[in-house]
Protein backbone atom coordinates (compact mmCIF):
# COMPACT_ATOMS: atom_id res chain seq x y z
CA UNK A 1 0.00 0.00 0.00
CA UNK A 2 1.42 3.40 -0.94
CA UNK A 3 1.57 6.33 1.50
CA UNK A 4 -1.56 7.99 0.13
CA UNK A 5 -3.63 4.84 0.48
CA UNK A 6 -2.23 4.12 3.95
CA UNK A 7 -3.11 7.61 5.19
CA UNK A 8 -6.59 7.41 3.77
CA UNK A 9 -7.21 3.97 5.26
CA UNK A 10 -6.28 5.42 8.68
CA UNK A 11 -8.83 8.18 8.15
CA UNK A 12 -11.53 5.69 7.17
CA UNK A 13 -10.84 3.57 10.24
CA UNK A 14 -11.19 6.68 12.43
CA UNK A 15 -14.42 7.95 10.92
CA UNK A 16 -16.11 4.55 10.99
CA UNK A 17 -15.87 4.02 14.74
CA UNK A 18 -19.09 2.57 16.04
CA UNK A 19 -19.41 0.09 13.18
CA UNK A 20 -18.44 -3.53 13.40
CA UNK A 21 -14.84 -4.34 12.54
CA UNK A 22 -16.02 -6.32 9.52
CA UNK A 23 -17.92 -3.37 8.07
CA UNK A 24 -14.89 -1.12 8.56
CA UNK A 25 -12.69 -3.62 6.77
CA UNK A 26 -15.21 -3.85 3.95
CA UNK A 27 -15.37 -0.08 3.50
CA UNK A 28 -11.58 0.21 3.54
CA UNK A 29 -11.25 -2.52 0.94
CA UNK A 30 -13.51 -0.65 -1.49
CA UNK A 31 -11.72 2.66 -1.00
CA UNK A 32 -8.26 1.16 -1.44
CA UNK A 33 -9.26 -0.11 -4.90
CA UNK A 34 -10.44 3.34 -5.98
CA UNK A 35 -7.56 5.30 -4.46
CA UNK A 36 -4.97 3.00 -5.97
CA UNK A 37 -6.44 3.75 -9.39
CA UNK A 38 -6.41 7.52 -8.87
CA UNK A 39 -3.73 9.72 -10.37
CA UNK A 40 -0.65 9.98 -8.09
CA UNK A 41 -0.42 13.08 -5.93
CA UNK A 42 -4.03 14.20 -6.38
CA UNK A 43 -6.23 15.07 -3.44
CA UNK A 44 -8.65 12.21 -2.90
CA UNK A 45 -11.29 14.28 -1.07
CA UNK A 46 -11.39 17.60 -2.86
CA UNK A 47 -15.15 17.67 -2.29
CA UNK A 48 -17.10 15.13 -0.27
CA UNK A 49 -20.28 14.53 1.77
CA UNK A 50 -22.37 17.47 0.46
CA UNK A 51 -25.49 18.77 2.23
CA UNK A 52 -27.82 21.56 1.12
CA UNK A 53 -28.90 24.58 3.11
CA UNK A 54 -32.68 24.71 3.69
CA UNK A 55 -33.16 27.30 0.94
CA UNK A 56 -30.96 25.39 -1.50
CA UNK A 57 -28.63 28.34 -2.05
CA UNK A 58 -25.51 26.96 -0.31
CA UNK A 59 -23.92 23.53 -0.04
CA UNK A 60 -21.80 22.51 2.93
CA UNK A 61 -19.17 19.77 2.49
CA UNK A 62 -15.87 18.36 3.74
CA UNK A 63 -12.57 18.75 1.93
CA UNK A 64 -8.80 18.41 2.31
CA UNK A 65 -8.20 20.86 -0.54
CA UNK A 66 -5.96 23.08 1.61
CA UNK A 67 -3.62 20.19 2.36
CA UNK A 68 -4.66 19.95 6.00
CA UNK A 69 -6.95 17.57 7.84
CA UNK A 70 -10.42 17.34 6.39
CA UNK A 71 -12.27 20.56 7.19
CA UNK A 72 -15.76 21.98 6.60
CA UNK A 73 -16.47 24.27 3.63
CA UNK A 74 -19.49 25.70 1.91
CA UNK A 75 -20.20 27.06 -1.57
CA UNK A 76 -22.97 28.36 -3.76
CA UNK A 77 -25.30 25.76 -5.26
CA UNK A 78 -23.54 26.26 -8.61
CA UNK A 79 -20.10 25.57 -7.08
CA UNK A 80 -18.96 29.20 -6.89
CA UNK A 81 -17.82 31.20 -3.84
CA UNK A 82 -16.16 28.40 -1.84
CA UNK A 83 -15.53 29.34 1.81
CA UNK A 84 -13.67 27.44 4.50
CA UNK A 85 -15.75 27.32 7.70
CA UNK A 86 -13.51 25.41 10.12
CA UNK A 87 -9.82 25.96 10.87
CA UNK A 88 -9.28 23.15 13.32
CA UNK A 89 -6.42 20.85 14.25
CA UNK A 90 -9.05 18.12 14.32
CA UNK A 91 -10.48 16.17 11.38
CA UNK A 92 -13.94 17.65 10.73
CA UNK A 93 -16.25 15.50 8.59
CA UNK A 94 -19.80 14.84 7.46
CA UNK A 95 -21.59 18.21 7.88
CA UNK A 96 -25.39 18.49 7.85
CA UNK A 97 -27.45 21.67 7.90
CA UNK A 98 -30.28 22.30 10.38
CA UNK A 99 -33.65 22.90 8.73
CA UNK A 100 -33.91 26.39 10.22
CA UNK A 101 -30.54 27.26 8.67
CA UNK A 102 -29.03 28.36 11.98
CA UNK A 103 -26.56 25.52 12.65
CA UNK A 104 -24.29 23.05 10.89
CA UNK A 105 -23.48 19.82 12.74
CA UNK A 106 -20.61 17.44 11.98
CA UNK A 107 -18.23 14.91 13.49
CA UNK A 108 -14.79 16.01 14.69
CA UNK A 109 -11.88 13.69 15.52
CA UNK A 110 -8.70 14.30 17.51
CA UNK A 111 -6.96 11.00 16.89
CA UNK A 112 -9.21 8.30 18.33
CA UNK A 113 -11.49 10.73 20.17
CA UNK A 114 -14.65 11.76 18.33
CA UNK A 115 -17.08 14.56 19.11
CA UNK A 116 -20.33 15.84 17.69
CA UNK A 117 -19.81 19.55 17.00
CA UNK A 118 -22.04 22.44 15.89
CA UNK A 119 -21.13 25.75 14.26
CA UNK A 120 -23.01 28.69 12.82
CA UNK A 121 -23.13 28.85 9.00
CA UNK A 122 -20.31 31.41 9.07
CA UNK A 123 -18.12 29.06 11.16
CA UNK A 124 -18.59 30.90 14.45
CA UNK A 125 -19.82 29.69 17.87
CA UNK A 126 -18.24 26.25 17.60
CA UNK A 127 -19.37 24.04 20.47
CA UNK A 128 -19.51 20.36 21.40
CA UNK A 129 -22.96 18.79 21.19
CA UNK A 130 -21.82 15.36 22.42
CA UNK A 131 -18.59 13.54 23.17
CA UNK A 132 -20.36 10.24 23.66
CA UNK A 133 -18.39 7.17 22.61
CA UNK A 134 -18.61 6.01 18.99
CA UNK A 135 -20.45 8.87 17.33
CA UNK A 136 -21.92 7.92 13.96
CA UNK A 137 -23.19 10.11 11.14
CA UNK A 138 -25.56 12.77 12.54
CA UNK A 139 -28.95 13.74 11.16
CA UNK A 140 -30.87 16.81 12.42
CA UNK A 141 -34.61 16.72 13.10
CA UNK A 142 -36.86 18.76 10.76
CA UNK A 143 -37.58 21.29 13.52
CA UNK A 144 -33.84 21.88 13.92
CA UNK A 145 -33.84 21.06 17.62
CA UNK A 146 -32.43 17.53 17.94
CA UNK A 147 -29.74 15.33 16.43
CA UNK A 148 -29.96 11.56 15.90
CA UNK A 149 -26.82 9.43 15.56
CA UNK A 150 -25.44 5.98 16.18
CA UNK A 151 -23.44 5.44 19.37
CA UNK A 152 -22.60 2.69 21.89
CA UNK A 153 -24.09 1.93 25.29
CA UNK A 154 -22.14 1.21 28.50
CA UNK A 155 -21.57 -2.39 27.35
CA UNK A 156 -20.30 -1.34 23.93
CA UNK A 157 -23.43 -2.43 22.08
CA UNK A 158 -24.60 -0.25 19.14
CA UNK A 159 -27.51 2.07 19.93
CA UNK A 160 -29.23 5.04 18.33
CA UNK A 161 -29.55 8.18 20.44
CA UNK A 162 -31.04 11.65 20.04
CA UNK A 163 -29.91 14.84 21.77
CA UNK A 164 -30.70 18.55 21.76
CA UNK A 165 -28.34 20.78 19.80
CA UNK A 166 -27.11 22.28 23.08
CA UNK A 167 -26.15 18.78 24.31
CA UNK A 168 -29.00 18.35 26.75
CA UNK A 169 -31.67 15.65 27.08
CA UNK A 170 -29.86 12.70 25.50
CA UNK A 171 -32.22 9.77 24.91
CA UNK A 172 -31.71 6.22 23.67
CA UNK A 173 -34.08 5.16 20.90
CA UNK A 174 -35.66 1.83 21.81
CA UNK A 175 -35.13 0.17 18.43
CA UNK A 176 -35.47 -3.41 19.71
CA UNK A 177 -32.80 -4.68 17.28
CA UNK A 178 -29.21 -5.76 17.93
CA UNK A 179 -27.16 -3.62 15.56
CA UNK A 180 -29.07 -0.42 14.70
CA UNK A 181 -27.38 2.33 12.71
CA UNK A 182 -27.91 5.15 10.20
CA UNK A 183 -30.98 6.90 11.64
CA UNK A 184 -32.78 9.53 9.57
CA UNK A 185 -35.85 11.61 10.46
CA UNK A 186 -39.00 11.66 8.37
CA UNK A 187 -39.73 15.10 6.85
CA UNK A 188 -42.61 15.63 9.31
CA UNK A 189 -40.35 14.76 12.26
CA UNK A 190 -42.69 12.05 13.57
CA UNK A 191 -40.73 8.95 12.58
CA UNK A 192 -37.22 7.55 12.32
CA UNK A 193 -35.85 5.19 9.72
CA UNK A 194 -32.80 3.10 10.60
CA UNK A 195 -31.10 -0.04 9.36
CA UNK A 196 -29.75 -3.14 11.05
CA UNK A 197 -26.22 -4.18 10.28
CA UNK A 198 -26.04 -7.83 9.21
CA UNK A 199 -24.05 -10.08 11.55
CA UNK A 200 -21.44 -10.75 8.86
CA UNK A 201 -20.71 -8.06 6.28
CA UNK A 202 -17.70 -9.91 4.87
CA UNK A 203 -19.53 -10.86 1.68
CA UNK A 204 -21.90 -8.06 0.64
CA UNK A 205 -23.06 -10.07 -2.37
CA UNK A 206 -24.62 -12.60 0.02
CA UNK A 207 -25.98 -10.39 2.80
CA UNK A 208 -29.35 -8.73 3.29
CA UNK A 209 -29.74 -5.47 5.21
CA UNK A 210 -33.04 -4.63 6.89
CA UNK A 211 -34.55 -1.13 7.01
CA UNK A 212 -37.06 -0.28 9.75
CA UNK A 213 -39.37 2.64 10.48
CA UNK A 214 -40.63 3.58 13.95
CA UNK A 215 -41.87 6.37 16.14
CA UNK A 216 -39.18 8.77 17.38
CA UNK A 217 -39.02 6.77 20.61
CA UNK A 218 -38.30 3.57 18.66
CA UNK A 219 -41.65 2.02 19.54
CA UNK A 220 -44.09 0.61 16.99
CA UNK A 221 -41.24 -0.49 14.79
CA UNK A 222 -42.01 -2.22 11.52
CA UNK A 223 -39.92 -3.60 8.69
CA UNK A 224 -39.95 -1.16 5.78
CA UNK A 225 -37.70 -2.96 3.29
CA UNK A 226 -34.85 -5.39 2.83
CA UNK A 227 -31.88 -4.80 0.56
CA UNK A 228 -29.68 -7.52 -0.93
CA UNK A 229 -26.32 -5.93 -0.14
CA UNK A 230 -24.75 -3.18 1.96
CA UNK A 231 -26.49 0.22 2.26
CA UNK A 232 -25.70 3.31 4.31
CA UNK A 233 -26.03 7.10 4.69
CA UNK A 234 -29.75 7.60 4.05
CA UNK A 235 -31.34 10.90 3.01
CA UNK A 236 -35.13 11.34 3.05
CA UNK A 237 -36.60 13.37 0.18
CA UNK A 238 -38.41 16.64 1.00
CA UNK A 239 -41.75 15.23 -0.23
CA UNK A 240 -41.45 12.20 2.09
CA UNK A 241 -41.88 9.65 -0.69
CA UNK A 242 -38.31 8.45 -1.18
CA UNK A 243 -35.15 7.66 0.81
CA UNK A 244 -31.83 7.77 -1.02
CA UNK A 245 -29.00 5.44 0.05
CA UNK A 246 -25.52 4.64 -1.12
CA UNK A 247 -24.80 0.98 -1.64
CA UNK A 248 -21.99 -1.39 -2.48
CA UNK A 249 -22.55 -5.00 -3.52
CA UNK A 250 -18.90 -6.03 -3.83
CA UNK A 251 -18.94 -6.10 -7.61
CA UNK A 252 -16.05 -4.40 -9.44
CA UNK A 253 -15.32 -2.10 -6.50
CA UNK A 254 -18.30 0.05 -7.42
CA UNK A 255 -20.71 2.04 -5.26
CA UNK A 256 -24.11 3.19 -6.45
CA UNK A 257 -26.99 5.35 -5.28
CA UNK A 258 -30.36 3.69 -4.84
CA UNK A 259 -33.80 5.08 -4.06
CA UNK A 260 -36.19 3.40 -1.64
CA UNK A 261 -39.87 3.98 -2.33
CA UNK A 262 -41.36 4.43 1.15
CA UNK A 263 -44.83 3.27 0.12
CA UNK A 264 -43.82 0.10 -1.73
CA UNK A 265 -40.50 -0.79 -0.06
CA UNK A 266 -38.90 -1.20 -3.50
CA UNK A 267 -35.34 -0.11 -4.36
CA UNK A 268 -34.26 1.41 -7.68
CA UNK A 269 -30.63 1.96 -8.70
CA UNK A 270 -30.18 5.34 -10.40
CA UNK A 271 -26.42 5.45 -11.02
CA UNK A 272 -24.63 3.17 -13.48
CA UNK A 273 -21.19 2.99 -15.07
CA UNK A 274 -19.02 0.97 -17.40
CA UNK A 275 -15.87 1.04 -15.24
CA UNK A 276 -15.18 1.05 -11.46
CA UNK A 277 -15.69 4.19 -9.43
CA UNK A 278 -17.80 5.29 -6.48
CA UNK A 279 -21.06 7.27 -6.50
CA UNK A 280 -21.96 7.91 -2.85
CA UNK A 281 -23.47 10.07 -0.06
CA UNK A 282 -26.75 11.25 -1.63
CA UNK A 283 -28.32 14.44 -0.26
CA UNK A 284 -31.46 16.20 -1.49
CA UNK A 285 -31.80 19.72 -2.75
CA UNK A 286 -35.15 21.43 -2.04
CA UNK A 287 -36.08 21.19 -5.74
CA UNK A 288 -35.85 17.37 -5.69
CA UNK A 289 -32.43 16.97 -7.30
CA UNK A 290 -29.67 14.98 -5.60
CA UNK A 291 -26.20 16.00 -4.53
CA UNK A 292 -23.61 13.23 -4.30
CA UNK A 293 -19.89 12.58 -4.19
CA UNK A 294 -18.11 10.60 -6.89
CA UNK A 295 -14.63 9.43 -7.89
CA UNK A 296 -15.53 9.32 -11.58
CA UNK A 297 -12.89 11.98 -12.32
CA UNK A 298 -10.15 10.30 -10.27
CA UNK A 299 -10.77 11.90 -6.88
CA UNK A 300 -13.78 12.74 -4.73
CA UNK A 301 -15.72 15.66 -6.16
CA UNK A 302 -19.30 16.87 -5.62
CA UNK A 303 -21.93 16.44 -8.33
CA UNK A 304 -25.63 17.15 -8.79
CA UNK A 305 -28.12 15.07 -10.80
CA UNK A 306 -31.82 14.64 -11.35
CA UNK A 307 -33.62 12.22 -9.05
CA UNK A 308 -33.69 9.60 -11.82
CA UNK A 309 -29.89 9.76 -12.15
CA UNK A 310 -29.91 11.77 -15.36
CA UNK A 311 -27.89 14.89 -16.22
CA UNK A 312 -25.08 14.55 -13.64
CA UNK A 313 -22.97 17.69 -13.38
CA UNK A 314 -19.80 18.33 -11.39
CA UNK A 315 -19.90 21.29 -8.98
CA UNK A 316 -16.45 21.34 -7.34
CA UNK A 317 -13.24 22.22 -9.17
Amino acid sequence: MNATVTAFVSEVEAVNRGRTAVVVALTVAVLVVVIAAAAPGRLERHGSLPWSSPDGKRIVFESSRDGSNLQIYDMNADGADVRRLTHSSATDIGPVWASDGKWIVFRSFHGDVGQLVAIRPDGSERHIVSDRKDIGWPRISPDGKRVAFQSSDEMGAPVIVTVNLDGSDLRTVQTGIDRPWDPVWSPDGKQLVFAEQPPDAGDPTAQTESVYISEISGYNRRLLATFAGFIQLPAWSPDGKTIAYQTWTGKRGDADIVLLNVASGKFTTITHRDHPYLDETPAWLPDGRLLFQSTRDGRYEIYVMNSDGSSPRRLTN
